[in-house]
């Protein structure tokens, strides 16, 4: 957690905006509903419906330029192509004095006609408005002052605007942005799935440009108007002169220099045939640069799990004249390759040739480019490019920039509180900083070199004093920081920085919860020099209190004392309990505000014989070895659950559920789900309880699940008109290795005539910590393949049973072969007639 002490007119690391998102799936459904967050991550009591739906394939066509809102949100929209759509928003806390402005905004720079639509909105006024999405960048339309009816709803009917000429009566919603007057703010992303918009940073950003395979795959591709790393659109292209081969997506996801959506994907080429293609070497140019300026090159890319061998790609950059490098892609995470200095050619056109390079000894002579970076040095101007797959990168937000900022308002009362301090992941907390005692005011004299944080937060700082400075004398700043956990130790980092003087200015912090730490911090002409208070536990009531005062070595004849940067670290208290929700895409449950996090056991999980979810996360966020595999599949999603707020869990939990039937359903019959819990501690009891909720219903559902360890035992659930009702199977040991299994079916008692079964939370519970893994180092290595057989070696734990798994998009895993170590490792063969992109072992 960072702060930053200083004035108003320089924090740093803007607040994350966060998005709702109504995807295809979401959409396309009659009923479908999505409760909306404002844009800093409240709950606003308004949930959306969807009344009649959109057609199941979104438009993804739309501007990737627009300055008003993401590119993942403007680039794609949904569509009805029967001409008319319906929303309606529902105010579950509607107040009868709040208006709303509603902003519309739809992008498709395919379309050729014009695709013109109407919004109708009724609620306490109507009101309409009508925009056309076709080659649209920068429109909006809005209706104001609108309120909700008697009913607290608000309905939004869309259909084809008067000037519309398209023959199929298509009709678009991009981005809805709601403005309520009680002064908050909600954005809604209607698009793709694979293109959601969570959150939205500010401040420090990296945009990027994305060429993907559509673009590359093509002799005549072009990527135009590449804007720059700050967001600025440019007349800089990249033209496509003879093609790549297609896309990878085997590279690393552990690099520290780009982010996972540049470095996971690469273009390639290739010299003997792959795909049905021989000798493609890409070549591309780089237009609409100043033939009076020299350019930087640095290229990136990634290819894991090669067998050793080296794909060493050759770049020949040509402009006013030619420079080669090479990067080796195979197993790279942070090496890159550069060409410095290049003047463009006269026409502003660089040149940019993939061929393998010498020592290049892959049997197809594959090459491959995941990332360019383009830099202008003496304009300090940088462009980023993600040569890849679906998998695209947009805007990165550096963890650094999630800031919570100390200004005037705050720092220069006695009770000024800062509310929900955010983590540099950007999640809110329940934490709090409250004033106790003023800061006299900001000094804007503090360096900007430093490279421990950034100038916005190193320049200026809060101040105190001793002797009467601004009409003010001994100001002793003190604060506390409210709602930590009195069980969890909190490690702190103090900056201040004062320029351009002469004497001692040194500040002491003190830190006190249960325990007290001084640390003392000189700031005179400070650039890096921090001072650590680590250690320091709460109180009974979750606080610690920070005091600053003169240190002993301060010899500044007003007694200055600075705070412009304050860091906060810890490690949450481990608590041995995991919380699933069983449901649907629309309603998955997110971290809540008391701090616990959910995991969310998908319909694109549940409903595979195959899927799993791994790395369950504790409701503490620990990372766990604990895997969900499903062995059987669910049927579907029911969203029939109650929403009683006495529900032992959230409404998103509680309100859909996971579901079997016996009799033909969808479709389906005789689904009996099945699943194992995974990388348990064969040595530790665990206790599994199941609740779900079908409401509206008169008939018996009840839902037996039967949980296997090394022992078993048997639990029941109606599931009809359920609310607070759960069940246990408790003191489960696992199998040894490490499993235990869960069966649902339906219960001797149900009597529903398709014999529904149901699951809406899993929630597993234990004594002590994690199993005890630092004995177990499992790999795979020495792959091979040739004549249909797969080859490799297995290093784990003597005596474990493992499950050899291949995959070709990381999401779906496929069980090749069971492998029980004699020793602590050994040579395994798979039979194969198509071998997998990945492969791992899991116990």
């Amino acid at each position: 957690m960072l702060f930053d002490f200083g004035g108003a007119d320089a924090q740093t690391g803007q607040p994350t905006i966060f998005w709702n998102n109504v995807d295809e799936e979401l959409g396309s459904t009659f009923g479908g509903f999505q409760g909306l967050v404002d844009s800093d991550g409240n709950d606003t009591g308004i949930q959306l419906w969807v009344d009649q739906p959109f057609d199941e394939t979104p438009n993804q066509a739309g501007t990737d330029t627009a300055d008003l809102y993401p590119s993942s949100a403007t680039r794609d929209s949904l569509v009805s192509s029967s001409g008319s759509a319906m929303l309606t928003l529902v105010n579950g806390s509607a107040n009868v004095d709040h208006t709303y402005t509603l902003t519309f905004y739809a992008s498709d720079l395919t379309a050729t006609e014009n695709q013109e639509t109407k919004f109708d909105i009724f609620g306490s006024i109507d009101g309409s408005q009508s925009i056309n999405p076709t080659g649209n960048v920068q429109t909006t339309v809005s209706v104001a002052d609108v309120g909700f009816d008697g009913s607290g709803e608000l309905y939004i009917i869309l259909t084809p605007g008067p000037n519309h000429t398209d023959q199929n009566d298509m009709v678009s919603i991009g981005v809805l942005q709601v403005d309520s007057s009680a002064g908050w703010t909600a954005y809604i992303d209607f698009g793709s799935a694979a293109a959601t918009t969570s959150t939205q940073g500010s401040g420090d950003l990296l945009y990027w440009n994305n060429l993907t395979g559509s673009i590359g795959s093509s002799d005549t591709g072009v990527l135009s108007n590449l804007v720059s790393t700050d967001g600025f659109e440019s007349d800089l292209a990249i033209q496509m002169v003879a093609r790549f081969g297609g896309v990878n997506e085997a590279g690393t996801l552990l690099s520290t220099i780009y982010p996972v959506s540049a470095t996971r994907d690469s273009l390639f080429g290739n010299t003997e045939e792959f795909q049905g293609l021989t000798d493609v070497y890409p070549i591309f140019m780089v237009t609409g640069l100043d033939p009076a300026v020299p350019y930087d090159f640095t290229f990136y890319a990634s290819r894991m799990s090669t067998g050793g061998d080296i794909r060493e790609t050759l770049y020949t950059v040509t402009g006013a004249t030619v420079a080669e490098t090479t990067l080796n892609a195979s197993e790279n995470l942070d090496q890159t390759a550069s060409v410095f200095g290049m003047q463009p050619n006269a026409f502003g056109e660089v040149t940019i040739a993939l061929t393998p390079g010498p020592n290049n000894n892959n049997s197809l002579h594959f090459t491959y480019l995941g990332a360019l970076q383009i830099e202008l040095p003496g304009q300090e101007q940088t462009f980023l490019v993600d040569f890849g797959g679906s998998a695209t990168t947009e805007v990165v937000v550096p963890d650094s920039d999630r800031w919570n900022n100390v200004v005037e308002s705050v720092g220069q009362t006695n009770d000024g509180v800062l509310t929900q301090l955010a983590k540099t992941s950007g999640v809110k907390t329940d934490y709090a900083l409250q004033m106790l005692a003023r800061f006299n005011g900001v000094n804007r004299n503090g360096t900007t070199e430093s490279t421990s944080f950034p100038a916005s937060a190193t320049s200026d700082s809060m101040f105190g004093n001793t002797a009467e400075f601004s009409g003010l004398a001994n100001v002793f700043p003190e604060f506390k920081l409210t709602g930590l956990d009195p069980l969890t130790n909190y490690d702190f980092r103090f900056f201040g920085s004062r320029n351009s003087v002469s004497d001692n200015r040194e500040t002491r912090f003190t830190v006190t919860g249960t325990n007290s730490v001084i640390a003392d911090l000189d700031t005179a002409n400070n650039v890096e020099a921090t001072a650590d208070a680590a250690g320091v536990t709460p109180n009974a009531a979750g606080e610690i209190t920070i005091a600053i005062t003169p240190g002993p070595n301060n010899t500044n004849s007003t007694g200055f004392t600075y705070l412009g940067v304050m860091e906060v670290a810890w490690e949450n208290t481990f608590v041995p309990q995991i919380v699933i929700d069983g449901g649907g895409t629309g309603n998955p449950t997110p971290l809540q505000d008391d701090g616990t996090v959910w995991n969310n056991l998908l319909s694109n999980v549940a409903e595979s014989n195959t899927g799993i979810l791994p790395g369950l996360k504790t409701v503490n966020g620990t990372e766990t070895p604990f895997a969900i595999e499903m062995i059987a599949r669910f049927t579907g999603v029911n969203e029939n659950g109650t929403l009683d707020p006495t529900a032992p869990y959230p409404a998103t939990a509680t309100r859909d559920s996971l579901y079997g039937n016996t009799e033909e359903w969808s479709g389906l019959s005789n689904i009996f789900p099945q699943f194992k819990i995974t990388g348990l501690d064969p040595q530790v009891a665990y206790s599994l309880t199941f609740y779900a909720s079908r409401t509206s219903v008169s008939d018996i559902r009840e839902t037996e699940f039967t949980v296997d360890g090394t022992n078993q035992v048997i639990v029941t659930q109606d599931a009809s008109n359920n609310i607070d009702q759960t069940v246990q199977a408790a003191d489960i040991m696992p199998a040894p290795d490490g499993s235990i299994t869960v069966s649902i079916a339906p219960g001797p008692n149900n009597d529903n005539g398709y014999h529904f079964t149901y699951m809406g939370v899993l929630q597993i519970d234990w004594e002590g910590g994690l199993p005890n893994q630092e004995d177990e180092q499992v790999s795979l290595s020495q792959l091979g393949y040739s004549g249909g057989v797969l080859t490799f070696t297995l290093t784990g734990r003597s005596g474990q049973t493992y499950t050899i798994q291949g995959s070709d998009d990381l999401q779906t895993w496929d069980d090749l072969k069971q492998v029980t170590l004699a020793g602590d490792s050994e040579e395994v063969t798979v039979e194969t007639l198509e071998p997998a992109q990945f492969y791992r072992a899991v116990r």
